[in-house]
């Protein structure tokens, strides 16, 4: 079911800011030739997004099969991970996957149809009828072709110029009831979560080997409700992913704006409601960025002459910018020297708001459920909840999840003048529910995914420590066998945005993070 709101936007001055240019680096100049090893061949790489004449090629089989139809999603149906990882193992034979397999979301005759198309044998593999609950994603012609009806409407007509606007005035929205610096990952673009990293290791000086960190990792889906419980909006809770596509909603990053001189730029694919291929410029940009921060270091004033050593953070991201109806989200995948995987999601763009009779707070006396911003205008609060889905293998994949619990020792028998201390203890998760934990009620731990297998020289564990913001609930995998190992790792963070503006004024960038520490 879809609703039609009018949004009425003010007109605001931008401007940019040139940035100075600067020499590419060696570095840099390593970066772009991975990047053109990322580009589709012959011998595409098993985790490859599909390529342009792929997409033709489900578009023709499809429509072969059925008439009138509507794509709503078509993406790589991923090969096996075991099969994948046996492929690293063996030095990337070629020929070594008999199938590479697309996955097709349509609808035809009100109904949905999944199906799984074999790229190399040019065949339907399955046609399988969806009828469980909700509805595929919405595709970028509908939503206009919804937005555009209102338009022809006599009684909504009359409606606007009763209130003293020209109709050019309205827009109508739709609405739903690896490569650098000691690091290599696949990248790939999919048209529902915009970039997907996989295959992400880190090389270790020491053991002269890249040792495997993750798997495959990507946000989920991102959940909006607002908090107006009025007629006119309780209904929009949102999921920008599931129903309006983050890699669909991408935009066309712009060079020395949207990216520092240094980076270099890569096209996404998707297909559209017939079927046809299009692409998105500029979808991704990587680049290298030193902000003046310190990765580490160390004075040490007793020695003679002070030493000092000092580190720079010197980190490579991968950029994505999405444009959810009024919302810009800035999607930063940061891979840094240290080992730690830190991934970004800021918040930009122009409010929701709805009219108001008010043109003063202090002639509320009534619960509007936001902040009046300017003379008959209320921005109304409202929520940000993210869901990433991170599938760490580190050092391989029989990983556990852990908390380090945070515990208070009091001294009791009077062997030390302190009254307490705390101690560690951990507590490995055996269910999923083992592992939620809610933050900010007293339960002081620190979320940890070790390899149970592998310790260091001293016989320490192994693993990563997840970095958490607020309101985030990791969740375990299963039980495989006689072992628990992570199947996923599900982390949901989120933003309460309570409106606060001056006079209309767009306020900064909100920020999310999720943090991965070695």
């Amino acid at each position: 079911m879809l609703a039609i709101a009018p949004i009425f936007y003010q007109e605001q001055e931008t401007i940019l800011h040139p940035s100075m240019d600067r020499s590419f680096s060696v570095i840099l100049l390593f970066v772009i030739a991975q990047i053109f090893n990322l580009l589709p061949t012959n011998a595409l790489h098993p985790l490859d997004p599909l390529t342009p004449s792929e997409l033709n090629q489900v578009q023709t089989l499809v429509k072969k099969s059925h008439q009138n139809v509507s794509f709503h999603y078509v993406g790589l149906d991923e090969p096996d991970k075991l099969e994948v990882l046996s492929w690293l193992s063996q030095n990337r034979p070629t020929n070594f996957f008999h199938h590479r397999v697309a996955f097709a979301v349509v609808r035809t005759n009100s109904q949905t149809h999944e199906i799984k198309i074999d790229l190399l044998n040019n065949s339907i593999l399955s046609d399988i009828v969806y009828d469980g609950d909700g509805y595929p994603m919405l595709n970028n012609e509908e939503q206009k072709a919804a937005g555009e009806l209102p338009l022809t409407y006599p009684p909504f007509i009359a409606s606007i110029a009763k209130r003293g606007l020209n109709l050019s005035e309205v827009i109508c929205e739709v609405f739903t009831l690896g490569w650098w610096a000691n690091w290599d990952f696949h990248l790939a673009f999919d048209m529902r979560v915009g970039p997907i990293i996989s295959l992400a290791s880190i090389y270790d000086h020491d053991m002269r080997k890249y040792r495997r960190v993750m798997y495959r990792g990507y946000i989920s889906e991102m959940f909006v409700p607002y908090q107006d419980l009025s007629e006119e909006w309780y209904f929009r809770t949102f999921l920008d992913a599931g129903e309006f596509g983050v890699g669909i909603c991408a935009v066309p990053l712009q060079p020395h704006t949207d990216c520092p001189p240094n980076a270099v730029f890569l096209d996404g694919y998707y297909t559209t409601r017939d079927g046809t291929p299009a692409k998105t410029s500029n979808v991704f940009c990587v680049f290298e960025r030193y902000a003046g921060d310190i990765m580490w270091r160390h004075s040490e004033t007793i020695l003679p002459g002070d030493t000092v050593e000092v580190r720079p953070d010197v980190t490579l991201v991968v950029r994505m910018v999405s444009t959810v109806a009024n919302y810009d989200y800035i999607i930063d995948w940061e891979f840094k020297q240290s080992g730690s995987i830190k991934i970004t999601t800021s918040l930009s763009g122009i409010l929701a708001v709805k009219a108001s009779a008010y043109t003063h707070k202090d002639q509320i006396q009534e619960e509007v459920y936001g902040t009046i911003v300017a003379e008959n205008i209320i921005g109304t609060c409202h929520s940000h909840f993210l869901s990433f889905h991170i599938d760490l293998d580190i050092d391989g994949d029989a990983n556990s999840l852990k908390k380090a619990h945070l515990q208070t020792v009091r001294v009791m028998n009077g062997s030390s003048p302190r009254k307490s201390h705390w101690t560690v203890v951990d507590e490995v998760a055996k269910t999923e529910s083992d592992a939620k934990i809610r933050l900010g009620l007293g339960d002081q731990a620190e979320i940890i995914v070790v390899n149970p297998n592998k310790r260091t020289k001293v016989g320490n564990d192994i693993g990563y420590r997840l970095i958490q913001g607020p309101w985030q609930v990791p969740c375990y995998g299963k039980k495989i066998m006689t072992k628990f190992v992570v199947h996923l790792v599900t982390m949901m963070c989120g933003l309460h945005h309570i409106t606060n503006l001056r006079n209309g004024q767009q306020g900064p960038t909100l920020t999310e993070l999720v943090e991965m520490i070695p």
